[in-house]
């Protein structure tokens, strides 16, 4: 893979930026996808300059299998799980580590709530209720000769 750290250090609303998934652990298949984490300037529209940026991504890597996160609107545990696993491709430390230590500290703060979720999701799936009251099954009626 090209390496796509010039082209991000050229986007200014680019302030920090990562690369995480299979081709961050080195694992990445023939098919596997690129994954980007971009933190973007908060008073631009993320949504219009994400697919400006993915466009431009894609041309520099001579394909589409991209996904890019803006981390700016990412999930929580999203986020951790790029900030853990992640590797750096543009670098602003003193934006960088303030958002990381947020991003660990809301993940070690929500920890016991998602223990007791997955608890609760773990005894519903036993029970037979994870996805709501379940229906009863009707038989087929009897042909009747």
């Amino acid at each position: 893979m090209q390496d796509l750290t010039p082209i991000l250090e050229k986007e200014k609303r680019v302030k920090f930026a990562y690369l995480f998934g299979s081709r961050a652990r080195g694992q990445a298949g023939p098919l596997s996808d690129t994954d980007i984490a971009v933190y973007l300037d908060r008073r631009i529209n993320h949504g219009e300059y994400r697919l400006k940026l993915m466009e431009k991504l894609a041309k520099f890597l001579k394909n589409d299998r991209l996904d890019l996160v803006v981390l700016n609107q990412a999930p929580p545990l999203l986020r951790h799980e790029i900030v853990k696993y992640g590797r750096i491709l543009k670098e602003d430390a003193l934006r960088r580590i303030p958002f990381e230590a947020e991003v660990i500290r809301e993940c070690l703060d929500t920890a016991y709530l998602r223990q007791v979720q997955r608890v609760a999701l773990v005894e519903n799936i036993r029970k037979g209720a994870a996805f709501g009251p379940q229906r009863p099954r009707r038989r087929p009626a009897r042909k009747t000769s």
